[in-house]
């Protein structure tokens, strides 16, 4: 695979990786891109691949950021309509699952530095041995998972309850956190608003108690206000108010100030 770089544009030089296959007979472009406004990204990148003149046969677009399925397909077709040239977009949530899904989170530390954890140095005991059980169970049904309702609406329950074994094992930050926004993507596509309430306000309370990140809790205060109160269940509520008694008490012990808040 060929490695070489050009200026995307005035501010960023963008690493292109491109491959070819099929004995030399296809040229793939790869893109790779962590601003948050994806869709505008995606498009510049690829005017400035076909605009190389090249003759690539395809062009995959890689984002760190989530992005919703309408809007990929839409503007896969777009791109594709536009410059002749087959677009397709990989965004968080692929990424997530092949992580841990495809069980390659070994090349995340290896090659991505994405933490330092060593397996083989970590000693369970027999509560935390049956979690870690069950957490391979959930991993391995992942793995097999199918395209019908049903299964997609299970892995919503399986999502959340492996971000939550995985914190109660103490994984590292980035395997924790992974998960739970892997459980948030399939509650926003195919489970009930209460599960999608859950899994945000369990990854607020983890961002705060677990990795003492306050920011990071904060950020996803006002989307467990707006689900909570759109419900107007008293119970779902309580989650908001338990949130905020965080807020409140660290205002109350000078720890932050009610503008920072």
């Amino acid at each position: 695979m060929d490695t070489e770089t050009y200026p995307v544009d005035s501010r960023i030089a963008e690493r292109w990786y491109v491959g070819d296959s099929n004995g030399r007979q296809k040229k793939w472009a790869f893109a790779f891109s962590a601003k948050k406004a994806w869709s505008d990204k995606v498009r510049s990148d690829v005017k400035g691949i076909v605009e190389t003149k090249r003759g690539y046969t395809e062009i995959v677009f890689v984002t760190s950021r989530p992005a919703r399925a309408r809007d990929r397909l839409r503007i896969e077709d777009e791109l594709k309509t536009k410059y002749g040239v087959p677009v397709t977009i990989l965004d968080r949530e692929w990424l997530i699952d092949r992580v841990f899904e495809h069980n390659h989170k070994d090349l995340a530390f290896e090659h991505l530095n994405a933490g330092n954890h060593d397996p083989t140095s970590v000693k369970l005991g027999p509560r935390d041995f049956e979690r870690q059980q069950v957490l391979d169970e959930i991993d391995d049904r992942f793995t097999k998972l199918g395209d019908e309702i049903p299964d997609r609406t299970q892995a919503v329950s399986d999502t959340f309850e492996a971000a939550s074994l995985s914190r109660r094992l103490e994984k590292p930050r980035h395997e924790t956190e992974g998960r739970f926004l892997r459980a948030i993507n399939f509650a926003k596509r195919y489970g009930a608003n209460y599960q999608l309430l859950r899994a945000i306000y369990e990854l607020a309370w983890t961002r705060f108690w677990w990795f003492d990140d306050v920011d990071g809790m904060l950020e996803l205060y006002e989307d467990v206000e707006q689900i909570a109160f759109d419900t107007g269940l008293a119970l779902h509520i309580s989650k908001v108010c338990n949130l905020h008694q965080l807020i409140v008490g660290r205002v109350a012990n000078g720890l932050a100030s009610s503008t920072d808040v």
